[in-house]
């Protein structure tokens, strides 16, 4: 074999390689961008359950209604959730006889740091009544959620008005 052919045959044979990397790196790229846009997918419909979970309750099953949003909730987020529910929400729930009810009327994700984490602006409309006001009162707001996966489940992890 001429010393000609043997630097093509090498010369191709690096070309193969890097090749071959340059693929494994594209396939593990693309297999990443999915695993973030079903990370995405999967914590916007997360928040679209859980935020009426969270938001909603009736002074009659106020036990029952905190407990299934406090399980909605992860992190230093449940800690502050049930300093709330302690200090202002319990109290005057059954003071006041409150029913609030929360629907979410559209979602979209803000931006993901990790396929754990993502930010998700949720638009939810309340509709609340009390002893003290007998007439339904009905507000919408915007509030970003952050939704923090933990053991295969999209939990709420931060709430924020905007």
């Amino acid at each position: 074999m001429s010393r000609r052919r043997k630097v093509v045959m090498a010369i191709a044979s690096v070309l193969v390689v890097i090749l071959a990397v340059v693929d494994l790196l594209l396939v593990d790229a693309v297999r990443n961008d999915r695993r973030e846009a079903e990370a995405k997918q999967e914590a916007m419909r997360g928040a679209r359950e859980l935020v009426p979970v969270l938001l909603s309750y009736d002074h009659k099953t106020l036990g029952d209604d905190l407990a299934h949003a406090r399980e909605a909730t992860t992190g230093k987020f449940r800690d502050d959730f049930d300093e709330l529910v302690a200090s202002v929400v319990r109290p005057t729930a059954t003071e006041r006889r409150v029913r609030t009810s929360a629907v979410v009327s559209a979602a979209g994700v803000i931006s993901s740091t990790s396929p754990d984490r993502v930010a998700v602006l949720v638009f939810v409309t309340q509709t609340s009544s009390s002893s003290v006001q007998k007439s339904p009162v009905v507000t919408g707001s915007r509030v970003k959620v952050l939704m923090a996966k933990k053991a295969g489940r999209w939990l709420i992890a931060g709430l924020d008005p905007v």
